[in-house]
Order: C-alpha cells, then sequence, then structure tokens
C-alpha cells in the first residue's frame, strides 16, 4: 500500500473546468468552473434545487456531468457525508469508527515496524525512505494518537453510551453521528459535508467547528446553519441561474453584486420588524395566487430601524457583526426561499376571528372602547370617515419620524 503527500498550500488539488449538468431539459449547472486550493473550506450556497447537491456529487466524482473535465491531483481522496448512511447489519458503533480507519490503523503499525528495523539499520536509504512517506501521510492525517481521538468523538458525539450497541439499532440521526465520527477521524484530503450540524446538538457542533479548524481540514460543505458558516467557511460560493459565483466582503457589497442598488441600499433602514413582515407577507400573496408582473400589490412601511437601536445593539454585542457568510444565507432562505407555508384562504369567521385578535392592542395597549372595535367591523361608515382624515395621519406620522430623527436623513 502506497501514500503519498500532498502537493504546496496554494496550487489547487481538485479543478472542474467547463462543467455542465442537466437533468432531462432542466439545467442545472452551465458551464461552471470551480477549484479547490488545500486547507480552504468552502461553503456552497443557493436555492433549493439550484444544484448545491448536484454540485457536490460531482465533486465526489459519483455523478457523470454532460461536458467539461474534473481533475484531480494524484493520490488525493474525496470522500462525503452520507445522507443515508449504511453498515453491515453486524457491527457495533465502535467498530463501525475503527473500520473506517483502518488504513490509518495499518499505516501507523507500519510505521512502527520500520521504527523498530531502523534502530539496527539506520543507514538503509529503502527504509529511510518508506519511514519518511509514512510520517508524512500520518502528519497529514493527524493519526498519531487514535484510540485517544476515538474515545473523544465517541464522547462528544453523544455515542459513548452506545459503543457496543449494533449500528443498525440506531436512529437515523445517530447513525449519521457515527459516519461523521468516522470522516473527521478520518480527515480524507477533501472532505464533503451536506447540511453537517443536522441532529447535531449545540456543544456537539462546538467540537465539529473545533475539529475542523484545528486539524486544518480541507472541507466543501452546504448548510443553512449560518453561525456554523460564519465560523468555518474561508470563501462562500452560491450557484445563481446556473452558474457559480464567488462573494467576497461585508452584506452590503453582497446586495450590490446581487444587483440591488445603491440608493436603495441606503434606504433599508426605512424597513423595521413590522415592515419587513408586510412585505415577506406580500412575497407569499404573490406566490400563492401565482402573480406574475403584470399585478401589483401595496403595503406599508409601518416602521423604520429606528425603532430598534437598542435591539440592534443587542444583537450586535450577542452575535458580533452581520457577516458575508451570513448575508448570504439570509438572502436564499428568508428572502429568495419564501414559499407559501402558513397560509390560508379565510372565511368570513376567519377574517372575524382575526379582527378580534386587535381587541389586546386596541383596547388593552391603547385604551380604546369595544364599541369603537365593533364598529370597525360593522360600521360600513366607520372606514370613509377615517379615510378622510388622510391629512391629519400624514401630519402624526411625519411629527413621530422627527421625534425619533429618522427625518434628519431625508430632509
Amino acid at each position: 500500500m502506497k501514500y503519498f503527500l500532498l502537493i504546496g498550500e496554494n496550487l489547487a488539488i481538485l479543478d472542474l473546468l467547463g462543467v455542465s449538468k442537466s437533468y432531462e431539459s432542466q439545467q442545472i449547472l452551465n458551464e461552471i468552473d470551480f477549484f479547490i486550493n488545500k486547507g480552504e473550506r468552502i461553503c456552497i450556497i443557493g436555492k433549493n434545487g439550484g444544484g448545491k447537491s448536484t454540485l457536490m456529487k460531482i465533486i465526489n466524482g459519483t455523478l457523470e456531468f454532460d461536458e467539461g473535465r474534473r481533475i484531480v491531483q494524484n493520490g488525493i481522496k474525496v470522500e462525503m457525508l452520507s445522507q443515508s448512511p449504511s453498515f453491515s447489519k453486524d457491527i457495533s458503533v465502535k467498530d463501525a469508527i475503527e473500520e473506517e480507519l483502518s488504513e490509518l490503523k495499518s499505516a501507523k503499525i507500519e510505521y512502527d515496524k520500520l521504527s523498530k528495523q531502523l534502530e539496527n539499520d539506520f543507514n538503509n536509504k529503502e527504509l529511510l525512505k518508506r519511514h519518511e512517506e509514512l510520517t508524512n501521510y500520518l502528519d497529514l492525517h493527524s493519526a498519531w494518537n487514535l484510540d485517544d481521538k476515538i474515545e473523544r468523538v465517541l464522547l462528544q458525539f453523544g455515542l459513548k453510551s452506545l459503543e457496543n450497541r449494533l449500528v443498525t439499532l440506531l436512529s437515523g440521526g445517530e447513525q449519521r453521528r457515527v459516519t461523521l465520527a468516522g470522516l473527521i477521524l478520518k480527515k480524507p484530503d477533501i472532505l464533503l459535508l451536506d447540511e453537517p450540524t443536522n441532529h447535531l446538538d449545540v456543544y456537539m457542533v462546538e467540537f465539529l467547528e473545533e475539529m475542523l479548524l484545528k486539524e486544518k481540514f480541507t472541507l466543501v460543505f452546504i448548510s443553512h446553519d449560518r453561525y456554523f458558516i460564519d465560523n468555518i467557511a474561508t470563501k462562500t460560493i452560491e450557484i445563481d441561474n446556473c452558474k457559480l459565483r464567488t462573494f467576497n466582503g461585508g452584506y452590503e457589497k453582497y446586495l450590490i453584486e446581487k444587483g440591488v442598488s445603491e440608493e436603495m441600499i441606503n434606504k433599508l433602514d426605512l424597513f423595521g420588524i413590522s415592515s419587513i413582515a408586510n412585505i415577506i407577507g406580500c412575497i407569499k400573496m404573490a406566490k400563492y395566487y401565482e402573480m406574475d408582473s403584470s399585478k401589483v400589490l401595496f403595503t406599508v412601511a409601518t416602521d423604520s430601524m429606528e425603532m430598534y437601536k437598542s435591539r440592534v445593539k443587542e444583537e450586535l454585542e450577542d452575535r458580533g457583526e452581520f457577516s458575508h457568510e451570513e448575508a448570504a444565507v439570509v438572502y436564499n432562505r428568508d428572502l429568495m426561499g419564501i414559499g407559501i407555508d402558513n397560509m390560508m384562504e379565510m372565511t368570513y369567521y376567519d377574517k372575524k376571528r382575526m379582527h378580534n385578535l386587535k381587541y389586546f392592542t386596541w383596547i388593552e395597549q391603547q385604551g380604546k372602547t369595544v364599541e369603537e372595535l365593533d364598529a370597525q367591523w360593522y360600521d360600513d361608515n366607520y372606514w370613509k370617515d377615517q379615510f378622510g382624515k388622510v391629512n391629519e395621519w400624514d401630519e402624526k406620522i411625519t411629527e413621530f419620524n422627527r421625534k425619533t430623527g429618522l427625518l434628519k436623513k431625508y430632509e
């Protein structure tokens, strides 16, 4: 068995050149170029169904593509965390992990044997060369104290109490942790992880982050966990309209590169939490009724971020600055990923039920009367009278905005 040393730090160890992939008539990837350098940790983001898993499988070498080339440097091994791992029916948890490490353990046994031989034959060039190869290989995979590492991973991934149990008797999430444990101990040259934080609690995620950073993994991963992305990724690549786009910089630069004008970006603080909720509601409604560009929906910006300065300060202190990777995740998950879930077409009594929820804000908070609340529902003239007070409303809104300081930016 031969072992190879990886090439220099700044050279690509895997390239995809001009790769295209379609499923029947649907184009997924179109003449994309992709490369991985040793030590990079690349996060792949994009819309659901946009090609993230397809790209990962092509990188892994398990999916054929239509055009292009996949070039892997000699000796480089790529391994991927399976979403549905399979095991021998009679293998225990600990044995399954150790089975993944059989090649590393064989290398360590051979290294120890050669070390003893060299004590009596230290000028043997052939032995010295093989000894150096094994040293480099074990260094590369951090495989000097595997038994200790196995114990730690079993403990940190909540598998210690299950180590002698048959893997096939575990839950799907537990089986996935067994597979993940074997992979991070094995440390392949390129590790591919699809949603690695699924089925992990917060402490397990922290341990995974520690391992990936400390052991200097070369990694490509998909994740919707923005904190994991922020802590791990050295580069973020988005799949957008069958092409790859690499983003660098902060949130504003990300939006500019996505085509949002600087003028609009400078006015984003006009939208507070309630305003954002109104916009999301419009998007969901447009999707629900399959509206196209010929239709227009109106909503209101009911508040601005001036109302939430103390909350923003708390978030910054708690979570730190909103990173570029977080912006990319939020854009794809919370904006482009908006669906028609949690919606219903309301009957008369559904609408009345919603109206009655105003009791808390209208009566208990603002001190209005039940009679006025009922008038809003039953009296056809109530809202006609209110619409006649538009100028008065505008004056009150302007005065409120002046008090918050918002108008200073736009007067």
